[in-house]
């Protein structure tokens, strides 16, 4: 995933434990209780040298990205570990974060220092609006790590919770109490696990709304998105070669697909019901590109555009949503999102009339 700076970000699940509860989250209940390591860091290791060579030998930077959970969460001794392999490896570094724990102020703030000496990083920071106006010691650890950083990444998972309970204006205005004016992006991507639960169920039409609504609020967040519009509308090949530098690392080191929507980066793991494209032990990265797995995933996402549910073969943005796998996305949501079906490429955002079909 392109950072906007030179590096390829690729998201690697180290730890998921948060005390966070945005409805809107990849991670189930179950799994924010538990803070043992998914990736451990014999494993981390293993993937920093097959990162930095790979790179190396194609003239690409790569960002490893720790998700899913509150990083700065970790032991110390754990997270420096993880932080040292990147370093030992030549690699910049993003960590996600929420910094949701309450009674643990000064163990985050040593936490954030200690990502932060590590040069090159990313912060990608996930804020419940709720609880920022809840608890005022959140807000200011919120305040203090982004202001600590010169690259974030700032987002708020929507969800019918958020749509029924805040308007855009409202939570915009929170935010800038808060974080002023830091940019901040409206994820709406539930995983296909966390669409089974009922506080899950949604309408994408309105959500495009309400995002579109929030980003013409205050010029930072339209600029923000017009941005980001113009990274979703441009294509350098086909699926396959846009996983080959936008994967995903999980559970013993095995790759995933990744897609990119306006909506939010999607991860193709077992919580999609998608299975690995490949492992890195094999070596694979070389490869990825012509993985039997993932080239029968491009095709699968070329067939479901071409499905005339949506309007893609007439679309402008046909070749976009072809190389960002756009197709899987319409597919993995067709019968949850409302029963007029939505689209989940750059025409939902950029086209009044192409929510609703």
């Amino acid at each position: 995933m392109n950072s906007g700076s030179k590096a390829w970000d690729v998201t690697v699940e180290v730890m998921n434990q948060c005390a966070g509860s945005c409805t809107g989250c990849t991670l189930s209940l179950e799994e924010r209780r538990h803070g043992e390591a998914v990736v451990g860091l014999g494993e981390f290791e293993t993937a920093m040298k097959h990162l930095a060579r790979h790179g190396n030998q194609h003239g690409m930077v790569f960002r490893p990205v720790l998700v899913y959970g509150d990083m700065p969460l970790m032991p110390h001794a754990m997270l420096k570990g993880y932080l040292d392999a990147c370093a030992r490896n030549e690699l910049p570094i993003g960590v996600t974060l929420t910094l949701a724990s309450e009674g643990l102020d000064e163990h985050y703030a040593e936490s954030v220092q200690m990502i932060l000496g590590h040069g090159d990083v990313v912060l990608d920071m996930t804020i419940d609006p709720f609880r920022l106006t809840a608890k005022e010691p959140y807000a200011l650890r919120v305040q203090s790590a982004l202001a600590s950083n010169g690259h974030n990444h700032v987002q708020v998972l929507l969800s019918e919770v958020m749509i029924n309970r805040m308007v855009p204006e409202e939570l915009a205005a929170q935010l800038e109490s808060v974080i002023g004016d830091h940019p901040v992006s409206i994820v709406f991507t539930p995983t296909q696990v966390n669409l089974l639960r009922r506080q899950y169920q949604f309408d994408v039409n309105e959500a495009i709304r309400y995002a579109r609504e929030f980003y013409a609020t205050r010029p930072w967040h339209e600029a923000h998105y017009r941005r980001e519009m113009k990274r979703l509308t441009c294509a350098h090949g086909d699926y396959a070669s846009f996983v080959g530098q936008a994967f995903h690392i999980g559970r013993g080191l095995d790759l995933y697909a990744t897609i990119f929507t306006p909506f939010g980066d999607l991860i193709l793991d077992g919580r999609n019901g998608m299975a690995p494209v490949g492992n890195l032990c094999d070596d694979a990265l070389e490869g990825l590109p012509r993985a039997p797995r993932l080239l029968s995933l491009q095709a699968r996402n070329a067939g479901w555009l071409r499905h005339d549910t949506y309007g893609c073969g007439t679309c402008e943005h046909y070749e976009v949503c072809s190389f960002h796998g756009v197709g899987i996305a319409n597919k993995l949501y067709s019968g949850h999102d409302s029963k007029h079906g939505t689209c989940y490429g750059p025409r939902a955002f950029t086209n009044e009339e192409a929510a609703v079909v």
